[in-house]
């Protein structure tokens, strides 16, 4: 305890537990919003907190967006780890069970108006690391009309991709694992 009689890590918990609570209330907006404008004052009457106590922790909506994203990341960094691991076409399947499995947090980073650059930075790096695997699987695929065919094989294994197939056919990353994956071996077959 300090002098002042404060329990220094019950109050460090306490600020966790409230910043994961806007984060995660803004997620839930988000997805119900479909991207649409989420205000400080909806997360506060959702979460039941303050204005005051969001402005503590995030300047403004920016920031708040950014922290999500880093939140988000952390669970997707789960699936990314694996892409060593795996083949592509496997790796593929995964990535879609992986998206299905973080749902709502998946969906809340496409739709947040923020999260662009971060999306796209990480989106390269996922697929400078794919191509770098397809190489190592697939040496000599290195003149031009290959690269390009890489390039749109490594897009196959994209969170946009499992949400527009989820949204405009109904199917689940689990159902459409098995046709991600056979879609880049037959792809691959032909680099």
């Amino acid at each position: 305890m300090s002098k002042r009689g404060y329990d220094n890590a019950l109050r460090r918990r306490k600020s966790e537990e409230n910043q994961k609570l806007i984060i995660d209330t803004l997620v839930q907006l988000l997805v119900e919003k479909k991207g649409g404008e989420v205000t400080f004052e909806a997360i506060a009457k959702r979460a039941k907190i303050s204005e005051r106590t969001i402005y503590r922790f995030f300047k403004d909506k920016a920031a708040l967006h950014q922290e999500m994203g880093r939140y988000i990341a952390t669970f997707l960094a789960e699936g990314y780890s694996k892409v060593n691991d795996l083949t592509v076409p496997e790796f593929g399947r995964y990535a879609f069970l992986t998206f299905d499995k973080y749902e709502p947090l998946v969906d809340a980073y496409l739709y947040s108006r923020f999260g662009y650059d971060a999306r796209r930075a990480f989106r390269k790096r996922l697929n400078e690391t794919v191509i770098k695997n397809i190489h190592e699987q697939k040496p000599g695929a290195n003149d031009p009309e290959k690269v390009k065919r890489l390039a749109f094989v490594a897009s196959l294994i994209s969170a946009q991709l499992w949400h527009d197939v989820r949204v405009d056919f109904g199917y689940s990353g689990d159902d459409m694992g098995e046709t991600v994956a056979w879609a880049i071996s037959t792809l691959l077959a032909h680099v």
